[in-house]
Order: structure tokens, then C-alpha cells, then sequence
């Protein structure tokens, strides 16, 4: 199992995020990590088109 998280990376949800509409499992693409330890998150819907830009906590992915 992977434990560092880059830039460019595809990453899983490890928890629902109803609020936004993703649900565990969902993937993304890492796009930013802030020096914080927050990271900068794509989800893209089947068409390529970004839905969502969230801002995760490394637990949440």
C-alpha cells in the first residue's frame, strides 16, 4: 500500500462526502498539497468535466 500522496496522484475517498455528493470509493486526482497537509483535490465526472474541487485532509483519501 501506498503511503505518500504526490502531485498527479488517483486517489479513493475513504468516506462519504454527502454535502459534496461523493460517496467512499470515488476517485480523484490529486492537483495541489498545500504545506498544511491539505490537499487539493479533481472530480471528474465520466466526461472528463470537473464536479468537484475539494480541499481533503489525508484521512479522507
Amino acid at each position: 500500500m501506498k503511503t505518500t500522496i504526490n502531485e498527479i496522484d488517483i486517489v479513493a475517498l475513504t468516506q462519504n462526502l454527502p454535502e459534496l455528493g461523493l460517496i467512499k470509493g470515488d476517485t480523484s486526482m490529486v492537483v495541489d498539497i498545500a504545506e498544511s497537509g491539505i490537499f487539493l483535490v479533481d472530480f471528474f465526472n465520466k466526461s472528463g468535466e470537473i464536479i468537484v474541487l475539494e480541499s481533503l485532509k489525508k484521512e479522507q483519501i
